[in-house]
């Protein structure tokens, strides 16, 4: 017979840690989008890049196995690339920022 409290408890205890993973991998996420806005304020390239984006969603909805339905994989990777072009506009912002704070 199942225990359902333990059952309840232990299933959570695991999502706790991939959550903790998620967040990690999250984390690295936004550095490299942080590495790769500094190069794009280098080389003056846009931020948003519609065809990389279509790219990206086409190839994980490719590999996507389930249960999430393709949808829902493209609303979670939408916000996961909304918040990464956020914050490659902010560092965008802030070196032109500099740049005028420089040159005035």
């Amino acid at each position: 017979m199942y225990n359902t409290d333990q059952d309840i408890k232990k299933d959570r205890e695991q999502i706790d840690d991939l959550d903790e993973k998620i967040l990690k991998l999250l984390s690295d996420r936004a550095r490299l989008s942080i590495d790769i806005a500094q190069i794009k304020l280098k080389k003056k390239l846009p931020v948003f890049v519609p065809e990389r984006e279509n790219e990206l969603l086409d190839k994980i909805i490719e590999q996507n196995t389930g249960p999430f339905d393709a949808d829902a994989i493209r609303n979670i990777f939408n916000a996961i690339m909304n918040e990464s072009k956020q914050l490659q506009h902010s560092i965008v912002l802030e070196e032109s920022d500099n740049d005028k704070f420089e040159n005035e």
